[in-house]
Order: structure tokens, then C-alpha cells, then sequence
């Protein structure tokens, strides 16, 4: 019962942070450039459609395969390029 509770609330913190991420690329995406614009909207893309399997499939009615999830796992090297995107445009003073 622990691990179902466990997992329940890291589904849910995922699917918080992805609303957020979201509504802050909404209210701030006027000030990036448009190629990190297109990436992270990418990226909140594969997020959000593995959140919904996870979500489903705690649910009991759905996602078997877990073709979002799994791309999550072998990942990195999108958000490691999506990091150095970030970091590129940061202004430092």
C-alpha cells in the first residue's frame, strides 16, 4: 500500500511540474529564442505523453507498452543538449 501511495504522489508531482514548466515557457517563451522555444515545448511533449501512460496505467485502464516512458529512460542525451541549450542563452553579468 506504501509503494502505491509513493508512486501515486511522484505521479502527480511529475504532472505539477510539467503544468508549470509550461505556464512559465507561456508567460516567458516571448523572451527565448525560438529554437529553445521549439525544444522545450518538445520536451514538455514526450513529458506529458509519458505522464499520461504512468497516469493510466495507475489507474488501471491503460498503457501497457510504455513507449513514452521508455524514451525517458535512454533520455539524456536530449536534456543534456537541452541543458547546454540553457545554458548558452543565459546571460551572465
Amino acid at each position: 500500500m506504501y509503494s502505491k501511495i509513493n508512486r501515486l504522489r511522484n505521479i502527480n508531482k511529475a504532472g505539477a511540474a510539467i503544468y508549470e514548466g509550461r505556464l512559465l515557457l507561456r508567460t516567458n517563451g516571448s523572451f527565448l529564442p525560438a529554437s529553445a522555444a521549439t525544444a522545450f515545448k518538445a520536451e514538455f511533449d514526450t513529458l506529458s505523453a509519458a505522464y499520461i501512460e504512468q497516469k493510466l496505467d495507475f489507474e488501471g485502464r491503460g498503457a501497457r507498452e510504455h513507449t513514452k516512458s521508455m524514451e525517458l529512460v535512454g533520455a539524456g542525451a536530449s536534456f543534456s543538449k537541452l541543458e547546454s541549450l540553457v545554458r548558452s542563452t543565459l546571460r551572465r553579468d
